[in-house]
Formats: C-alpha cells, sequence, structure tokens
C-alpha cells in the first residue's frame, strides 16, 4: 500500500513539473501527433473565439448543464470514478444550474452515436492566468453528423433552454454606453392579468405571436424582424403595464432608451447596435425633441436603421405632440 502510495505521489509531482516546464502549445503539439494514429477525432471548444466571445462555448454549458441530470441519454461510459457536477442557483433565476466540474467527463448519446464531452481547466501560475475548454472527441466517421447535425442540435437546444430559464431584465442608459449591472425584472404583470379591452388584447397577442414566429419569413422577404408600436397616454394608464406584459409574453429583455440622455446620433447608433437582438426597445417621450445630427427624435424612432431585431415601443403622454 505505501508504495502504491509512493507511486502516485510520484506521478502528481511529475505531472505537475511538465505542466510547468512544458508550455500549453508544446503540450498540444505532442497530444495531435499521437492523435494521428487514433480513430478518435477531438474538436476544442475555448471560450474565445479571435477577438470575440465564442457562443459555441456558452452553448456548450448550458446544453451539458440542462442535460446532465434531465435526460437519460448522458452517462459516463467509462466506468471509472463517480463524476462530479457543480450544482448552483441564482437569485431570481428559476431553476438550479448544472454544469461539470474540472477535467470531468459525460457522455451523450445522439442517434445512437456516443459523443463524449470533457471540460478542462488549466492555471498558468506563471501568467497567473486560468483557461477553461471543452473537448468533444468522437469517432472519424462521424465527423460529418457532428459538424451537419449534431453542433447545431447543441445550438439550438442550448437556445431553447436559455429561453426557458433566464429572466426579464431592464437595461438602462449610463452616460453613453448601456448600465453593465442589469435589473432582474419579476414583475408580475401579463396578458392574462392586465386589464384591457378584450379585442385590443388578442389584437396585440395575435400580432406579437405572428411576429416571434415570423422570423424566417422576415428573411425571405429581405426584411429586418423588427416591430414597432406606439403607447400614448398620461402617467398611470398603463403603458408601463403594458411593457411588462409583452416582455413577460415574449421573454425579451427590456432596453429603456431615453433620447434626452443621448448626446449625438453616432452614440444612438452605438446604442442600438448593442441590443441583442431577443429584446423590446422603449422609447421613453418621444415628443421630447432632440437634435440628432438633424433629424428630430421622432423621425429617428420612425426608422431606427439600426436595430438589429425585435420589437421597439415608442412610449409618450399625449398623442397630439408627436411631430410629424
Amino acid at each position: 500500500m505505501a508504495s502504491v502510495l509512493s507511486l502516485l505521489g510520484a506521478f502528481t509531482i511529475i505531472r505537475s513539473t511538465i505542466r510547468e516546464l512544458i508550455p500549453q502549445e508544446v503540450r498540444a503539439y505532442l497530444w495531435n501527433l499521437t492523435q494521428r494514429f487514433s480513430s478518435e477525432f477531438t474538436l476544442v471548444i475555448e471560450r474565445t473565439h479571435g477577438s470575440s466571445s465564442n457562443s459555441l462555448f456558452k452553448a456548450a454549458a448550458i446544453y451539458l448543464g440542462g442535460h446532465v441530470l434531465a435526460s437519460a441519454t448522458v452517462f459516463d461510459s467509462t466506468g471509472g470514478s463517480p463524476q462530479r457536477f457543480l450544482v448552483g442557483k441564482s437569485e431570481n433565476v428559476r431553476n438550479f444550474t448544472y454544469a461539470l466540474d474540472k477535467n470531468s467527463e459525460i457522455v451523450d448519446l445522439f442517434r445512437g452515436v456516443p459523443m463524449k464531452w470533457k471540460f478542462r481547466l488549466d492555471f498558468s501560475a506563471t501568467t497567473q492566468i486560468e483557461t477553461r475548454w471543452y473537448e468533444l472527441c468522437f469517432n472519424k466517421k462521424h465527423a460529418e453528423i457532428v459538424k451537419s447535425e449534431y453542433l447545431p442540435h447543441v445550438l439550438d437546444t442550448a437556445k431553447r433552454l436559455k429561453d426557458q430559464t433566464r429572466t426579464v431584465k431592464f437595461h438602462i442608459i449610463r452616460r453613453d454606453w448601456w448600465c453593465p449591472s442589469a435589473v432582474n425584472i419579476d414583475h408580475p404583470m401579463t396578458f392574462e392579468t392586465l386589464a384591457m379591452d378584450a379585442d385590443l388584447k388578442k389584437n396585440i397577442l395575435d400580432d406579437l405571436n405572428s411576429f416571434i414566429n415570423g422570423k424566417e419569413y422576415y428573411k425571405k422577404i429581405g426584411r429586418l424582424w423588427k416591430r414597432g408600436y406606439l403607447l400614448y397616454g398620461p402617467p398611470g394608464t398603463g403603458k408601463s403595464s403594458l411593457i411588462a406584459a409583452m416582455a413577460n409574453h415574449l421573454n425579451f429583455d427590456i432596453y429603456n432608451l431615453n433620447l434626452s440622455a443621448v448626446k449625438s446620433d453616432s452614440v444612438l447608433e452605438d446604442l442600438l447596435l448593442q441590443v441583442s437582438n431577443r429584446s423590446i426597445i422603449v422609447v421613453e417621450d418621444i415628443d421630447c425633441t432632440i437634435k440628432l445630427q438633424n433629424r428630430e427624435a421622432g423621425e429617428q424612432v420612425d426608422s431606427f436603421p439600426r436595430v438589429q431585431a425585435g420589437p421597439y415601443v415608442a412610449n409618450k403622454s399625449h398623442f397630439s405632440k408627436l411631430d410629424s
């Protein structure tokens, strides 16, 4: 027993020494060299892709987290030690979230094909930088399935899981940028509880549902996937309640765009470019005009040339004061 412990201790020291002395690039090269003689293919999914974040890395984290306990087709096929998973729950998030612990792995069966996922974490004592990545391992003969079917499946499933668990957030402008610390909205208003004429409520709901299901149609006819609504009335008439009901129904974030806080046309364009697709832009008090390179606020709101996608709501107190 003592000899076994000694060997394990020596192995641990050797492994740590190799990691410190041999650069990660060299280790990766040696690993790739050995893989040339193997039938197994490995895709490395890092946190960043070029100069931006890697959406596939984020999708993999959500996909694996959503499948760890929810899917019976995910299991440890190695027969080794029990797998370790992280579990937690953030404030105002609907469900528990799960994730692979460092250096853990699971196997996902997709159309009967085993897809082995590994989560890797490496910390360099020299640079004090932590590197995280996923490895997706599969037989080379299944490369086309992975490329054309499995990876799109991961992205689509992650998007669906994210939409199911996410909370609606409220964004405001701070100086010339959206405030990074958005507020979670726990507004109880829904279309079921909204006090509104039944026919008008049905028309709005039908229009929202038609819009949310018509993304491909918009793409087909060459138009941006966006919709505009004008709400007007004095304070207390339910404009904010309707916006909250729309956000809860669509599960879209709300970006509150106060035009009086926008200094120039270029700042407005930058703000609009930062808005995510699945969001509602609320333009407050568009009857308060501002100068944006000789454009009136009402004209800019009406066109929104830089909005990527999603609904936007123009909010004002008096319809008669809207500039033409």
